[in-house]
């Protein structure tokens, strides 16, 4: 038996096929596909037809619900003129009453455009989501007892003890890649006394940001207020888990729209995956939107996933590197 071989990819098709989806994409049926061009003259046809009804609706006053009943009211108040005031000021508390339903609130729309549905991860993005939320009591914890600086060495014992995983700096270069504004990362020296010698080295601080820090704060380690509750702490692991699923979308609907048509982007395509990529995120070009499905493509695999990026940490002293290199 032979074995079944993909075919060879060639940029220029895969050019083509993303030009292709990016005039598609508003010709989507309600099954997921593309349309043919029937049905696409068909959808357009059905279009117009719904926009020339709104019109006429809306110039007639149904648009919003509005009564059909001014006729005979009408009727009705050229008998009596005392009345009259009577009868406008009820209909227009109907008409009041019948818009509200029909209309859509904007602060419904902008929670549901901003609530992200549980996603199915990985199990090493799980972990880290458990680490991120063992650093987060860590530091709070921390505050309570007015410690707003710890060393990272004590938040790696600390967070290790709780989560019984080992927490790398590679672990936290990730968590600031999510969420780099929640921290506060800096190089300080400090004298390590023993019974031996006294040497001063310098090492890696961090301390938890809240929205109402300054750069003059940061810069002068002036002492903060404590700000870290357990509300907060469920806010920011939210927040955490959220910024995940997202960077996972933005690899799923890159990775679909390739696999769509049978290429491999990760292993065969190399740099021009990143290319390839910012066109589509430039051009809005959607076409399997898994926040719409709550799931992920069946073709997707999700475990296979590639590593988060490492977050940027300040320079290390000069004089510190020195001493390490000798």
């Amino acid at each position: 038996m032979k074995k079944q071989t993909r075919p060879k990819v060639n940029l220029n098709d895969v050019w083509v096929v993303a030009e292709t989806l990016l005039t598609a994409q508003k010709q989507l049926n309600d099954k997921g596909r593309i349309a043919t061009p029937k049905e696409a003259s068909l959808d357009k046809s059905n279009e117009e037809k719904e926009q020339h009804k709104t019109v006429s609706a809306e110039y007639n006053g149904f648009a919003f619900g509005w009564n059909n009943n001014n006729n005979d009211n009408d009727n009705d108040n050229d008998n009596d003129n005392d009345n009259h005031n009577d009868n406008n000021s009820n209909n227009n508390n109907n008409d009041n009453e019948n818009e509200c339903p029909n209309k859509p609130n904007e602060k419904e729309k902008e929670k549901s455009e901003m609530e992200i549905p549980v996603m199915k991860l990985s199990v090493r993005f799980h972990t880290l989501v458990e680490k991120f939320s063992c650093l987060e009591l860590t530091l709070m914890m921390c505050q309570s007892r007015n410690h707003f600086y710890v060393q990272f060495q004590h938040l790696k014992q600390c967070i290790e003890q709780m989560c019984k995983h080992t927490f790398t700096p590679c672990d936290f270069r990730q968590i600031l890649y999510l969420v780099p504004h929640f921290y506060d990362v800096s190089w300080k020296s400090i004298w390590i006394r023993s019974l031996r010698s006294n040497k001063r080295e310098t090492k890696l601080i961090v301390s938890a940001k809240s929205d109402d820090d300054t750069e003059a704060q940061v810069d002068t380690q002036q002492m903060k207020q404590k700000f870290m509750c357990a509300s907060l702490v469920d806010r920011r692991c939210k927040v955490f888990r959220d910024n995940m699923i997202c960077f996972v979308r933005d690899k799923h609907q890159v990775n679909f729209l390739l696999v769509f048509f049978c290429y491999n982007p990760i292993k065969k395509l190399g740099v021009f995956y990143n290319l390839l990529k910012k066109w589509l995120v430039d051009n809005n070009l959607m076409i399997f939107d898994p926040f719409e499905r709550r799931e992920w493509h069946n073709e997707f695999e999700v475990d296979q996933l590639a590593v988060i990026p490492f977050g940027d940490l300040p320079e290390k002293p000069a004089n510190e590197l020195r001493l390490h290199e000798s």
